[in-house]
C-alpha cells in the first residue's frame, strides 16, 4: 500500500474506534420482510386512431410491483397474461439488481413494520436481543448498535410464539 493509503486507513480505524456507536439507532427489518408486498397484473385497453390503419380497441398487459402501497417497479407488455406471468420472473431479477428503490426506504420509514400493512407506526419498540437465522439468541456483546422495529397500533402486539419478535424482547422507545 501507498503511504497515502495506509494514513487514510489509519485515519478512519482511529475514527471508528473513537465513534460511541452504542447510541447509534437502525432500524432491524423483521425476518419475513418482503420488498414486494403486492403483484397487480392487469389489462389496460386504449384506444388507437391512425388515418392509415384505421382507428381500434387495443390492449396492454400491464404489472405493477408495490410496496406498502406505494409503485416500486413495473413494465407493461404484449397483448396477453400468459406473455406477462413468462416475463415476470425476469424482470423480477432484473428489478432485484438494483438494489432497494429510495421509495421503498422512503415509506419504510413512515409505515408499520407489519408485512403489507399500510399503517404508519405509532410505536417504535428497542429490540432488546438478537437471534441468529436459526432462531438461537446472539452473544449481546456482539450487539454495538441499538435497533429497533415500530409498528401500527393494530400490530403492536407481537404475541409470544417467536423469540427475537416477542413483545417481552421489545422496549417501547417511542410513540406518535
Amino acid at each position: 500500500m501507498s503511504d497515502k493509503v495506509e494514513q487514510a486507513v489509519d485515519r478512519i480505524a482511529k475514527a471508528l474506534n473513537l465513534a460511541d456507536l452504542s447510541e447509534t439507532r437502525w432500524h432491524r427489518r423483521l425476518r419475513d420482510f418482503q420488498a414486494l408486498d403486492r403483484v397487480v397484473i392487469e389489462v389496460v385497453p386504449r384506444y388507437k386512431t391512425s388515418g392509415l390503419s384505421g382507428d381500434e380497441w387495443r390492449q396492454s398487459v400491464k404489472v405493477t410491483g408495490l410496496f406498502k402501497g406505494i409503485e416500486i417497479f413495473g413494465f407493461i407488455c404484449g397483448r396477453d397474461m400468459e406473455t406477462a406471468f413468462a416475463m415476470l420472473p425476469g424482470k423480477r431479477i432484473e428489478w432485484g439488481d438494483h438494489g432497494l428503490a429510495d421509495e421503498l426506504i422512503a415509506q419504510e420509514k413512515e409505515c408499520c413494520d407489519q408485512p403489507s400493512c399500510l399503517n404508519g407506526w405509532t410505536v417504535q419498540y428497542e429490540v432488546n436481543k438478537l437471534t441468529a437465522d436459526d432462531g438461537s439468541w446472539l452473544d449481546p456483546a456482539d450487539k454495538y448498535f441499538t435497533y429497533y422495529r415500530q409498528f401500527c397500533d393494530e400490530h403492536k402486539r407481537r404475541g409470544d410464539c417467536s423469540r427475537e419478535d416477542a413483545d417481552e424482547n421489545y422496549k417501547l422507545v417511542a410513540t406518535r
